[in-house]
């Protein structure tokens, strides 16, 4: 098998009512679940959206054209720390808030696109979408922050993001990164991209939609838990 380097230099700085009195104990505890909801919601901020969908001009891409043969493209990338930081905010967005205008966020994203598509629209991806070549044998081999490696299945992809990228954020480390994406056949149609990006509009929605979703369980979480406060009148015995 041959092996083709694209060696990237330079930086890259750049989710039925039962009876009247439930009735009336069910609304006077209106009062108990807004006080739950006010303590989940100070946990839990939505992010701006961006202006518009797809990448900003902060977009940095680094492209490879796919080879006419079985081979292995191999991708080499400096990653500061600054970039990396911004990217583990990114990373762990579900846990800790990240601040609701986006700042100090990344993302690393693999795309690929048809050769054609992206000579027609000058290398203008936001007019693109990415388009993952089917029926060929194609995978990404990445370092994890073990040192172990993984496979990554290409064709089609298992787990995209909503503009159809492959997420590598998990797998960006400060300082030197290497991706190999091995190839089967001739994919000379198409053009690997690496974009190192500002979170796009898309990933935004979906994200305040995992901390709505977050929301709305733990309200119906500690809402279940506290005990029921039904009228006594409802079991009293009646005496003969």
């Amino acid at each position: 098998m041959s092996t083709t380097d694209d060696i990237m230099q330079g930086g890259l700085d750049r989710l039925p009512t039962i009876s009247d009195e439930i009735e009336v104990s069910l609304i006077a505890s209106d009062a108990l679940l807004t006080t739950i909801t006010g303590d989940i919601e100070t946990k839990c901020r939505k992010v701006s959206l961006p202006d518009f969908p797809g990448f900003s001009k902060t977009v940095t891409t680094q492209s490879q054209v796919g080879l006419e043969k079985t081979a292995q493209i191999t991708m080499r990338f400096p990653v500061g720390r600054a970039q990396f930081l911004s990217v583990e905010n990114w990373n762990k967005r579900k846990v800790y808030p990240i601040p609701e205008d986006r700042c100090n966020t990344l993302c690393f994203s693999l795309g690929c696109y048809l050769r054609a598509d992206v000579d027609r629209n000058h290398k203008n991806y936001n007019a693109l979408r990415s388009r993952w070549p089917k029926g060929q044998q194609l995978h990404l081999t990445v370092t994890r922050r073990d040192g172990s490696s993984k496979r990554i299945p290409l064709s089609l992809p298992t787990v995209c993001t909503p503009d159809g990228l492959v997420d590598l954020g998990l797998f960006i480390r400060q300082g030197d990164n290497t991706i190999k994406i091995s190839q089967r056949g001739d994919l000379s149609a198409y053009v690997f991209c690496l974009h190192v990006h500002e979170p796009t509009l898309a990933q935004i929605q979906r994200l305040n939609k995992v901390l709505n979703d977050d929301l709305e369980w733990g309200l119906w979480r500690k809402l279940v838990s506290r005990p029921l406060d039904l009228p006594g009148s409802l079991f009293a015995v009646s005496q003969c």
